[in-house]
């Protein structure tokens, strides 16, 4: 019997695989390191192919604009303060900082003039979820009586598991996303979603990450907790929020403590640093590669030695690896108190784009919930949004999460 495939749903599935393991696949083709990079690039192209239609999405013009503007101060913070001297460190931060904002600005307007059926893109994501998401739940369970090659370090007498991933890290941000795609898929299931959200929950605790603890009880609260936040009042799903965060931060309290006690670990310094550098260089920041991010480490920037950073472990000339493990210190101490608040503005209208778009949905705007609150919850851990999650993350909010489900009328309106 002959099995045919639609080129659309091919074309949906190869692209949800190379996000999905694209990590995976940089271990033996090192050039998919520059995936992210180049998903960026072709979509400036393609906002700039449309900017006839942009005059019309009113949430693009305003990302663009605050983009341009975080831009010239993060340029003026360069040339002011001049911290950083490579000019290609600069540039390669200016793109890793435009990212996540302009894959989403193209993908809106894509949304918005595109006639594609998105619900193809879920649908096929969903079986590739439900396969990817049984077979790490099985490794996990054999790593968890016997190591099997697929583990990394021990945290809390248990060996945290990676699966084929390099860090544990990446395999919880895959997770997340099949778990986005679970929510947001509203179609009768030959086998009940919730067995695959059990499996979800049980490797993101396996891969002992706190950002997938706090993820987990998010999840918990969002999808078991409250199964329709419509039937309850508008006052508690905050209040629900907040205790999620409260019990992450329970479970995490120790790790948390150790960071704010150890004068010598990277994410302490990195936060204290950050601070002093927008009391420093305020209001207009250090400008690029110059604080709490990779670029900042390879082309090494002088503020660390000014902050005496450049001897600690980590964060060092020879040895920066955890330069962008505290996600917010990059925004505080580069863009100052104005490229933050543009910054958050331009997160919002995101999300709020995203949830004017799958109105009257309730999967659909757990999912983005979800996808909000694991950017909250991350970027204080990791740079999110300028690494290749940053991509991963727009491109499941405005395709994988399937088809607008309100009136294109009323979404532009909500613009």
């Amino acid at each position: 019997m002959e099995i045919k495939v639609s080129k659309s749903k091919l074309i949906y599935g190869l692209a949800f695989l190379a996000i999905l393991l694209n990590e995976i696949f940089e271990q033996y083709i090192p050039i998919l390191v520059y995936l992210d990079e180049a998903m960026a690039i072709f979509a400036l192209l393609y906002v700039l192919m449309h900017i006839a239609a942009i005059k019309f999405i009113p949430s693009v013009q305003y990302i663009l604009l605050f983009i341009l503007i975080t831009i010239l101060i993060g340029g003026l913070g360069n040339y002011y303060w001049n911290y950083q001297s490579s000019t290609i460190a600069i540039w390669k931060d200016v793109l890793a900082y435009i990212k996540a904002p302009i894959i989403a600005c193209a993908l809106i307007v894509r949304k918005r003039i595109s006639k594609k059926n998105d619900d193809v893109a879920l649908n096929v994501a969903y079986t590739i979820s439900t396969y990817f998401v049984t077979t790490t739940f099985i490794f996990g369970m054999i790593s968890l009586v016997k190591d099997i090659g697929m583990s990394y370090d021990l945290r809390r007498g248990i060996l945290s598991f990676k699966f084929l991933y390099t860090h544990p890290t990446f395999l919880a941000s895959s997770l997340v996303l099949t778990s986005v795609v679970l929510v947001a898929y509203n179609k009768p299931t030959f086998i009940p979603k919730k067995i695959f959200y059990i499996e979800n929950l049980i490797t993101l605790v396996l891969t002992m990450r706190d950002k997938a603890f706090a993820y987990v009880v998010l999840f918990i609260v969002l999808i078991f907790i409250i199964p329709d936040f419509r039937k309850i009042p508008k006052s508690v799903i905050p209040i629900a929020i907040i205790a999620a965060f409260a019990i992450a931060y329970f479970i995490s309290r120790n790790k948390l403590q150790e960071y704010m006690t150890w004068s010598w670990s990277p994410r302490e310094a990195l936060y204290t640093g950050s601070f002093y550098v927008l009391k420093k260089c305020f209001p207009i920041g250090s400008g690029f590669a110059t604080f709490a991010n990779s670029l900042s480490g390879e082309y090494y920037s002088k503020l660390y030695y000014l902050l005496g950073m450049s001897l600690k472990p980590g964060v060092n000339p020879s040895d920066y690896v955890d330069l962008g493990d505290a996600g917010m210190a990059y925004y505080i101490a580069q863009f100052g108190i104005i490229g933050l608040m543009l910054f958050v503005a331009i997160l919002i209208i995101i999300f709020k784009v995203a949830t004017s778009i799958y109105k009257n949905d309730v999967e659909k705007i757990k999912a983005v919930m979800l996808i909000i609150g694991y950017i909250f919850i991350s970027i204080f851990f990791e740079a999110v949004l300028t690494n290749e999650s940053g991509a991963m993350v727009m491109v499941a909010l405005f395709i994988y999460l399937g088809a607008e489900t309100n009136k294109m009328s009323e979404a532009r309106n909500a613009d």
